[in-house]
């Protein structure tokens, strides 16, 4: 496994935005990427926003009620995986085009990836390393609940950070979600997690976050401070914004797409 393009890979570090206008981002990007080197993004949400996987089931899953009631966005991703609730986070994203990294597959640049954050995470005196194989059930529609191949856990087998990627014939896009602190807000009390064939509720492994790893409160201009200089010491990264075509492109689809019941309650 190895990164082809030997240039300087973009960063991009956003404030918080909305859940429809993150996504649409990142999708603008890795409909972009080829044009250019790889990218790195970090941002946040605001509102706080639930998260759905694309092809994640909401009817009967996600209380909609509770969310719009405690006043929380919602949205679907572009990438698979189960739900997230983004609130005390940081947020990343890492788009490559087919021609950035070889081989280009999808547990290759899971791998390639995971091992960034490994770094990044040491950089900052984090013990981490990949998860050998999922554990958990897979079928809880949290994604904290359970840790996927080539995720991040720390000594413990505690998961740091939750990621999904999607991958067409040209491009990967992978983004997570990195907690770094006990959060407002809880995934679980706006899902329904009663599994089919099970008799009660499935027990839910113990995430970490960064002020545990670190023992003190890490805000989220610090952590992407801290995150931008990391990976600068793994990847030589040059400060980027936005293109007029990615921002002309991002606002489509947000509007076109994001914001749209019909593809956020689609399933």
């Amino acid at each position: 496994m190895e990164l082809k393009h030997k240039g300087k890979v973009r960063c991009l570090c956003h404030a918080k935005m909305t859940g429809a206008l993150n996504m649409a981002i990142d999708e603008a990007l890795s409909l972009t990427v080829t044009k250019g080197p790889p990218v790195v993004r970090f941002y946040g949400f605001s509102p706080p926003t639930l998260s759905v996987g694309r092809f994640q089931k909401t009817q009967g899953v996600v209380m909609f009620h509770d969310l719009e009631k405690d006043g929380l966005d919602f949205v679907r991703r572009p990438t698979g995986g189960q739900a997230v609730l983004h609130d005390n986070e940081l947020t990343y994203s890492v788009i490559l085009s087919r021609d950035h990294i070889e081989p280009f597959k999808k547990r290759q640049v899971y791998r390639f990836v995971s091992g960034l954050f490994i770094a990044a995470l040491q950089h900052m005196g984090i013990e981490a390393s990949f998860s050998a194989a999922r554990v958990g059930d897979h079928r809880h529609p949290d994604c904290f609940a359970t840790t996927g191949e080539y995720e991040i856990i720390n000594p413990s087998a505690s998961k740091l950070i939750g990621s999904a990627q999607t991958t067409t014939r040209t491009a990967c896009l992978q983004h997570g979600s990195i907690p770094l602190g006990k959060s407002t807000y809880n995934a679980a009390d706006y899902l329904e997690t009663e599994l089919p064939g099970s008799g009660n509720r499935p027990s839910a492994l113990p995430p970490s976050d960064l002020e545990e790893e670190l023992g003190r409160t890490v805000s989220f201009e610090e952590a992407t401070l801290l995150f931008r200089r990391a990976f600068g010491e793994c990847i030589p990264l040059r400060d980027s914004e936005l293109s007029s075509e990615e921002e002309t492109l991002s606002r489509e689809l947000a509007q076109s797409k994001y914001q749209d019941s019909a593809w956020n309650r689609a399933r």
